[in-house]
């Protein structure tokens, strides 16, 4: 039998590492229209519903959260190469994150997953 010790995907996930914040449906919608500076976008608008927003921030669905990669894996099943990330530069992603959704940098964390891909 063989164990694999890190995330499992298959084709259709992707793991990921991100600095974000998780909110509700309804604040990730108002921060993305607030990120577009479009206040007056309708439900129906597209943009409201894309993944990569400005300043390198993405979106993730299930559950809702706005953030910045650290590491993101390949719909291939090979899942996160191996990588690092010094600690200034994840001092520059908190800040970003901080600053750009208008949170304190208590509400920003370190998550893991997988996501649709």
């Amino acid at each position: 039998m063989k164990l694999k010790c890190d995330f499992v995907t298959n084709s259709s996930s992707c793991s990921f590492v991100m600095i974000g914040v998780k909110m509700k449906n309804k604040e990730v919608k108002e921060m993305i229209k607030k990120l577009l500076n479009k206040p007056d976008m309708n439900e129906d608008d597209d943009d409201l519903y894309k993944s990569d927003l400005p300043y390198g921030l993405t979106r993730i669905w299930e559950p809702d959260m706005i953030g910045k990669y650290i590491a993101n894996g390949s719909s291939d099943g090979a899942g996160l190469s191996d990588s690092s990330t010094s600690i200034e530069k994840l001092e520059e992603y908190i800040k970003l994150v901080s600053e750009k959704l208008n949170v304190d940098k208590s509400k920003i964390k370190l998550y893991t997953g997988e996501r649709n891909c």
